[in-house]
């Protein structure tokens, strides 16, 4: 008997959602579904008020309600949020690219710089481990690329972890023929795309043991035992990358660009987690990797990751004024010393060389401390929502208490 009165209250409510949408009356439309909200929350009403907040926000989205359809879509993965049954419901695979696929419409269907997309963006990015987080960034940027963002669009990609590598090195691959750039940037688009992505790696897997590779034919990368999602999509996009784009030639033992043979001895060097391996792999490419000097801050943080060495212990602001004043004093102790030895005239190799000046870097490479800006969540620039409290109030009247029961 319950069941029969809640089927037919949330038939007249459909009901009366439509008229008001028919009429185009948008926002008594909207303060009435945010009424409902509250109330099947309280209810515990999940499966409904998923399934009703879902059609809602696609509805305003497409009529170009944009802020309307955004509150819904948000309050649509409040809802799943709080469904205790969503981590259960999630083992299913289809439910969980369903909602993954369901995020991704609402993206597309915002406008472009809007706040309301930004606000979307910082809604999914801090969706826990149960949700598809990374499946989402991958078909966001998918739709960012479409619509030729390709900077937010890489950014996205670097967040999708095992489900961007095929995608991510197509979108690569366009970027750099539509740019017609230097033929140097071939490579260097994908080495610094590569190094950001593995600096991402939250934990790397114990190491396995390698059989020794011989140097006589190709490294065969796809044999490659991954330590974490990153090396996986790394390995992935660069066999793709190198295979498909059509300044490369893929079919010789090495690549022309000693960066890509760089590349794939690194993604080899990680299988195996032996600093000596990797220490060796830097000093043979030292040149190469010092025309950026954004490389070194990169590949310090992979030692750090796959190689466990240990970073540079650093004291906040108090120890590193304690750690500064420290070397003053060393420095001149130092100085005191030296000079009641007898003064030396400063030989030609002596003298200080000049800084050598480092080529101006891409538009589309970020630097390391914009590339650490860009994979914190944005912050949501403000909100136009009513509040809920006063939406109650206003739409308290429009409602027949027997609709909500």
């Amino acid at each position: 008997m319950a069941n029969l009165k809640s089927a037919q209250s949330s038939s007249r409510i459909v009901v009366k959602l439509d008229k008001l949408i028919e009429e185009e009356n948008y926002y008594e439309a909207h303060q009435l579904y945010r009424t409902i909200y509250f109330r099947y929350l309280n209810a515990k009403r999940f499966q409904e008020l998923e399934s009703l907040f879902l059609k809602g926000s696609l509805v305003f989205l497409e009529k170009g309600q944009a802020n309307s359809g955004a509150d819904l879509a948000s309050l649509y993965i409040d809802a799943i949020i709080q469904n205790p049954d969503t981590e259960k419901n999630f083992e299913n695979v289809a439910l969980k690219e369903e909602f993954a696929n369901n995020v991704a419409k609402f993206f597309s269907l915002i406008p472009q710089g809007t706040p309301e997309r930004i606000s979307m963006v910082v809604k999914f990015s801090k969706l826990g481990s149960v949700f598809p987080v990374a499946q989402i960034h991958s078909l966001v940027a998918r739709q960012l690329w479409k619509e030729d963002n390709y900077k937010d669009a890489r950014t996205h990609f670097l967040h999708s972890a095992s489900f961007g590598g095929t995608w991510a090195a197509e979108m690569l691959i366009s970027y750099q023929l539509k740019s017609n750039g230097p033929d140097d940037e071939v490579h260097l688009l994908l080495v610094q795309f590569l190094l950001q992505l593995l600096c991402l790696t939250k934990k790397a897997e114990p190491p396995t043991i390698v059989e020794n590779k011989t140097a006589d034919k190709k490294i065969d990368l796809s044999s490659i035992k991954p330590r974490s999602p990153e090396h996986q999509f790394a390995i992935t996009t660069f066999i793709y990358y190198t295979e498909n784009h059509p300044k490369i030639d893929s079919k010789s033992d090495s690549f022309s660009a000693p960066l890509l043979n760089f590349l794939a001895f690194l993604l080899l060097s990680l299988e195996s987690g032996i600093y000596d391996t990797y220490r060796v792999l830097l000093d043979v490419y030292r040149n190469e990797l010092d025309k950026d000097g954004e490389f070194e801050k990169y590949l310090t943080k992979l030692g750090e990751i796959y190689f466990n060495v240990r970073p540079r212990q650093t004291g906040g602001f108090l120890g590193n004024l304690l750690q500064q004043f420290l070397q003053e004093s060393d420095e001149e102790e130092e100085s005191a010393s030296t000079s009641q030895q007898p003064t030396q005239q400063p030989t030609q190799q002596n003298q200080p060389s000049a800084p050598q000046q480092q080529p101006a870097a891409m538009p589309f490479f970020p630097p390391f401390s914009l590339f650490e800006q860009m994979c914190q969540p944005p912050r949501p620039t403000g909100s136009r929502q009513p509040s809920s409290q006063s939406n109650r109030n206003n739409t308290t009247n429009n409602l027949q208490s027997d609709d909500l029961d």
